[in-house]
Order: C-alpha cells, then structure tokens, then sequence
C-alpha cells in the first residue's frame, strides 16, 4: 500500500513539475476588480431597494397575521364564540402563515434571480477584460487571489508586479485607481 501511495506521490510530483514548466499563470483579484466597477454601485442599488420592497411586503403580512391572531385569542376568550368560529378563524391563520412562508421563499428565490441577471453581462465583460490582459501578458492560466471573505489562495509569488493583472484589468475596463491605492 506504501509503494503505491509513494508512486502516486512521486507521479504526481513530476506531473505537476512538467506542467509549471511550460505554462505561464498570472493572477488577479476579481472581488477587487467587482467592487471597483461603477457599474456595480447601481446594480447594489436597485437589488437593495427591490430586497426592501420584498421584505415590507413581508412585514404587513405579518402584521396582518399578528393582528388577526390577537383578534383569534379575544375571540377565544370570549364564551360566547362558537367552535365553528373558532376554527374558521384559526384555518384563516394557518392560510395566512402559509402565505408568509411562500412570499419569503419566492422573495428569496426572486432576489437570487435578480442578482444573477444583473450579474451575467458584468461578470462576462470582467471575464473578458481578463482573457485579454492575459492573452497580452502571455499568461495561459490567470488565478483568482481573492475570495468573498477577502482572503488569499496563493502562499508564495516570486515576482508579484509581473504576474498581478488586476490593474490592468481594471484599467482595460476603463477604471482608473489612484497610484495610492496601488
């Protein structure tokens, strides 16, 4: 079992070696390039102001239900109700719940979908704007630096001005950044 493992290692190894040998691979820091877009500032904009419509919607039917719900607890309490009442009442409640609940998931899926529609034609353009600063560059791989949570995948860069594209991405975007913020 050890020969084995101790093979695939070594394969492994001298596949990868081959590979760095004959391939150039720059990197950029997408996240970065995204939220220097001015673009991106608009489309945050109107998927707040949708999310907030969608979440007042929510909450007048919520409060439609509280208030139906504390009707339902008056009438409860009150002796004179009858059982049929009662129960048409709490039916209503439990439809009403039922809506909430459908409203939440279709508000989320619609946001979803909304972010993804806006997103697609900006994420193509940046895709593009980096196939050709890499194609200029002569890179055959470009690697994202950045993740969501703003950190890095790449450990060791030994000459990290020729290989970083994210500027020039930007600037083949039509962005300008302060020298500053270099």
């Amino acid at each position: 079992m050890k020969k084995h493992f101790s093979a695939l290692l070594l394969f492994l190894l001298v596949g990868s070696l081959t590979f760095a040998q004959g391939h150039k691979v720059g990197f950029c820091n997408v996240e970065y390039i995204f939220y220097k877009l001015p673009e991106m500032k608009q489309i945050q904009q109107e998927l707040q102001t949708y999310q907030q419509m969608q979440e007042k919607k929510l909450v007048d039917m919520q409060r439609q239900f509280e208030q139906k719900y504390q009707e339902f607890l008056q009438l409860q309490q009150q002796q004179t109700t009858s059982p049929y009442t009662l129960q048409e009442k709490q039916n209503d409640l439990e439809y009403l719940q039922k809506q909430i609940q459908t409203l939440q998931m279709k508000a989320q899926d619609e946001i979803i979908r909304k972010t993804e529609e806006k997103m697609r034609p900006i994420d193509q353009k940046v895709k593009n704007a980096i196939a050709q600063v890499a194609k200029e560059r002569g890179f055959d791989y470009v690697l994202n630096s950045g993740t969501a949570d703003g950190q890095s995948f790449l450990i060791h860069v030994s000459d990290e001005e020729m290989m970083n594209i994210t500027f020039d991405v930007l600037k083949k975007l039509g962005v300008t950044i302060p020298e500053s913020e270099r």
